[in-house]
């Protein structure tokens, strides 16, 4: 094959270098004639297209490197767009079984959501109900505050004309006003004792004494120990008082056993005993003391005058 493809070779360059048979009467030179082409020509043809020989075979070389740099590229081009396509289906995959998964969670939350327009439905019905329920409040507000606005402007009107009335019966009276009697004054109210109910009480809770010693310590202060006039002053004196202490005050029997007077004022007293009161089982038991009794009211029991108690005194010698 080789030898043929060299003769062919020679053939064309002899032609190109010397013409065909038929212009070689127009060239001088000599014409080269081969009787056995295939293997005279080899050694000549050889000599003469060497170089030609040498770039044709640097050619071919590149070529088979060109072909194999393009089946690598092919191949790594293929084997690119494979992955790129198993990776893209992966994905696709991927997605899919998440969209079932989106899909089957709506399937199964639709009862949830329908429940929970339903309850949305009731509380905006609730809504509707109550700002029904607000405006007739409202309503019922306004109509009140205009009956409670008359009402008081009525009461207003009322009031001036009262008032009115009492400064002329103020002004009336004051015509009858007299000056005070010759020898007569107003008593001040000693220090320390304070209006309780209608009058003033001192109350001593921490310096117990006996009774006489009591009576003359409420002397020094400017009263006496104190007598009371009616229940109502015990009620006042009720709530002032420790549940559990006991108070000396000025009722006593000392001239006549069982004839309880005051002692500021010698009058008998108002008296409010204790169950099975008063119960003597001691010779010097004249005096009386107050207490808080079993069913909470205060109440009088007799006791010895010797005993330190506390004790409560007042100011005025009206009993």
């Amino acid at each position: 094959m080789l030898n043929f493809t060299s003769f062919i070779l020679c053939s064309f360059v002899v032609l190109g270098l010397y013409g065909s048979p038929a212009n070689s009467q127009e060239r001088p030179g000599s014409i080269c004639l081969l009787k056995d082409a295939p293997h005279q020509c080899g050694a000549f043809c050889l000599s003469a297209l060497g170089s030609l020989y040498n770039q044709m075979a640097a050619f071919k070389k590149s070529i088979s490197k060109v072909e194999s740099s393009l089946v690598q590229m092919n191949t790594q081009m293929d084997g690119s767009i494979y992955d790129q396509m198993a990776d893209f289906k992966t994905k696709m995959h991927s997605q899919q079984e998440s969209l079932f998964k989106v899909e089957s969670t709506l399937v199964s939350s639709k009862g949830t959501w329908d429940q929970i327009n339903i309850q949305m439905e009731g509380l905006q019905q609730g809504q509707k109900q109550l700002t029904e329920g607000l405006n007739k409040l409202e309503n019922v507000l306004t109509n009140k505050e205009e009956r409670i606005a008359s009402q008081m402007e009525d009461l207003r009107k009322n009031f001036d004309a009262r008032l009115d009335r009492m400064q002329d019966q103020v002004k009336a009276g004051s015509n009858k006003l007299e000056e005070p009697k010759a020898g007569t004054s107003l008593k001040a109210i000693p220090p320390k004792f304070e209006l309780i109910g209608s009058r003033y009480f001192y109350i001593e809770e921490n310096n117990p004494q006996n009774w006489t010693t009591a009576a003359n310590t409420c002397r020094e202060m400017g009263g006496h120990l104190a007598s009371f006039k009616k229940e109502d002053e015990l009620d006042a004196l009720k709530d002032r008082l420790h549940r559990y202490y006991r108070y000396w005050i000025g009722i006593n029997d000392h001239k006549e056993k069982g004839d309880f007077v005051s002692l500021a004022s010698g009058k008998p007293a108002f008296l409010n005993w204790a169950p099975y009161e008063p119960y003597y089982f001691e010779a010097e038991q004249n005096c009386i003391f107050l207490g808080v009794c079993s069913s909470g009211e205060l109440c009088m029991l007799l006791n010895p005058c010797t005993i330190p108690l506390n004790f409560i005194c007042q100011a005025d010698d009206e009993i």
